[in-house]
């Protein structure tokens, strides 16, 4: 089971796009003792394979990710010494036999694939229900929803020359008839 070491060419970079250089055991532990490595953070990623054949490495990291790194790691060992029965294993571990590892079958909460439907379809509906409007109506949806700019109700009475109760009426009764093409 061999180490890799991996450390930035340059550590200004902070990470980003940086240059690495590969150092085997001893020029690594040298660099590690030397001025060079003062402030420097790394991060050991253990094995992915049971029986460890494809190594680990140990790479350079920022400060964000190296404590984002430590907390987990403190984490695991917080769990492994006082959790009885409980074994932390990693889901891209769990690779099947049809290659798809086991974050892939984690669903995504982040994303909504039918309010994301819903809402495309809403999306493509809308010229043609917009369509369905009379001059005013379309003229009050444009201005308060459509417009780059934020608009108010205020700002579109003031533009027309109407109160804002009647700018009011015609909001709504612009958004009654577009709810009553998109419910049917």
């Amino acid at each position: 089971m061999k180490t890799t070491y991996w450390i930035w060419k340059d550590a200004s970079c902070n990470g980003i796009n940086p240059d690495w250089q590969e150092l085997n055991g001893r020029e690594f532990y040298a660099f590690a003792r030397s001025p060079e490595a003062q402030g420097r953070y790394f991060v050991r990623l253990k094995s992915t394979e049971p029986d460890g054949s494809d190594g680990e490495i140990v790479m350079e990291a920022n400060k964000a990710n190296y404590d984002d790194w430590l907390r987990e790691k403190n984490h695991a060992n917080y769990l492994r010494r006082e959790g009885i029965g409980i074994e932390i294993i990693s889901y891209h571990g769990l690779e099947g036999d049809d290659g798809v590892y086991g974050e892939e079958l984690l669903e995504d909460t982040n994303q909504n694939t039918e309010d994301d439907f819903v809402e495309s379809e809403d999306l493509r509906l809308l010229p043609q229900a917009l369509a369905t409007l009379n001059d005013e109506d379309r003229q009050i949806i444009d201005y308060l929803y459509l417009s780059d700019e934020s608009n108010s109700l205020q700002g579109y009475a003031d533009k027309m020359g109407i109160s804002k109760q009647l700018a009011y009426s015609r909001k709504k009764r612009a958004l009654m008839e577009l709810s009553k093409f998109y419910i049917s």
